[in-house]
């Protein structure tokens, strides 16, 4: 198994690779929408993909952020290791809720008549700046993956780990 740097490392680069794959959507979708693709999408498209938007970062803030607390006798190697693989997992999670408006808004590009581009284009910079906020480590979300795995009583130095 990794030492817990070495993890923080790898969980920091897993979460730079995921903001690529909206970009590298994007572009596909550049030269895969052919027919009016700079038109205007309909309102109608719009609104779905920011209501999208928002139920993912509603899903994000229900679930996202949800731990098991880890055990106050867990032995402190242990319970940094488990907090990582649950820190990670949840990061997956997040990831998902978060990339629910470019899902959406892929879909609908291919459905409206024009401006489906526009509409790629949106639910991607949604779903980056979610992702930016909730799934790249920052102080914000470790230290709330943090308080939950703590909210039992256990110590978990992710934070300290995490700006290490």
């Amino acid at each position: 198994m990794l030492d817990p740097v070495a993890q923080v490392q790898s969980q920091r680069r897993l979460a730079w690779s995921l903001l690529v794959a909206p970009i590298a959507i994007v572009v596909a979708m550049w030269f895969a929408l052919t027919e009016d693709r700079l038109g205007d999408p309909a309102r109608w498209a719009l609104v779905a993909v920011l209501v999208a938007a928002a139920f993912g970062a509603a899903l994000i803030e229900v679930a996202g952020y949800r731990f098991a607390p880890i055990s106050p006798g867990t032995p402190s190697d242990a319970a940094l290791r488990t907090a990582l693989v649950r820190t990670q997992t949840r990061m997956i999670l997040r990831y998902a809720a978060a990339e629910l408006a470019l899902l959406v808004s892929l879909a609908l590009a291919f459905i409206v008549e024009e401006g489906g581009f526009w509409l790629v284009l949106g639910g991607a910079a949604l779903s980056i700046a979610l992702m930016l906020l909730h799934v790249v480590p920052n102080a914000r979300n470790i230290g709330r993956s943090q308080a939950a795995l703590e909210r039992s009583g256990a110590v978990v130095p992710l934070q300290q780990l995490f700006n290490a």
